[in-house]
């Protein structure tokens, strides 16, 4: 079982604080049999370095084409002067789009059980709401 978790990119400030709070819980949410795998479209290079500065001990993906973040539904293209400011910042993005913050619990068989998306980006799931999440569906079996 996987708690996916879909973020902007290690440049986004709110996304390496919950990147950060998410290792709080990486014991017990393995001890419910879900591992965190997080995912953003940041290059590979990219996110070396976020792996590196936040110490991250879960696996962390390049989604840089954005297929899984369109997969899901979570994909959002950006007005084209935000993506052009951040265009100019280095922040390479494809199609100007990011993945609007989310997270996926996904059971053993593949099947999204849990769901959370806050089109602010300001606002992330909290460690205890994807804990009890988590265990109602380890529960459920």
């Amino acid at each position: 079982a996987s708690a996916l978790i879909l973020y902007r990119g290690g440049w986004c400030p709110y996304c390496n604080i919950h990147l950060k709070k998410l290792k709080e819980i990486e014991a017990a949410l393995k001890d419910m049999g879900f591992q965190i795998i997080a995912i953003s479209p940041d290059t590979p290079e990219k996110l070396g370095e976020t792996r590196t500065e936040q110490e991250l001990t879960y696996a962390v993906y390049s989604d840089f084409n954005m297929d899984v973040a369109k997969q899901l539904g979570v994909a959002y293209k950006m007005a084209p002067d935000k993506a052009e400011r951040y265009a100019q910042g280095g922040i390479e993005l494809v199609e100007q789009s990011l993945p609007v913050p989310s997270v996926f619990l996904v059971d053993e068989d593949g099947i999204i059980r849990f769901v959370h998306v806050d089109a602010n980006y300001k606002q992330r799931l909290k460690n205890d709401e994807l804990l009890k999440a988590a265990k109602a569906i380890r529960d459920s079996k």
